[in-house]
């Protein structure tokens, strides 16, 4: 179960510049935080960034945010896929 109000875009948790969240930030969170060693992991959780999801044209729950994957410049949200009914 993910947290939808981490999405919150403010000077002291967000990089505009880079469109990045900030690792301090995304630590408070408690949610998990991937990184390149880690991103089988990621994969077998069943997490999305927005742009893999896309890539792969997977429908996303893009409001509750599940873990953190690091980038070069920051951490971006990671999403899982919406349930089908």
């Amino acid at each position: 179960m993910g947290h939808n109000n981490l999405l919150e875009q403010r000077a002291d948790n967000y990089s505009k510049y880079y469109k990045t969240y900030k690792a301090a930030y995304c630590r408070t969170t408690g949610l998990p935080l991937y990184n390149h060693d880690t991103a089988e992991q990621m994969v077998a959780d069943g997490l999305y960034s927005k742009t893999r999801a896309a890539k792969e044209k997977v429908d996303i729950d893009d409001t509750d945010v599940c873990g953190w994957y690091r980038t070069y410049n920051g951490y971006v949200p990671l999403f899982r896929k919406k349930e089908s009914n």
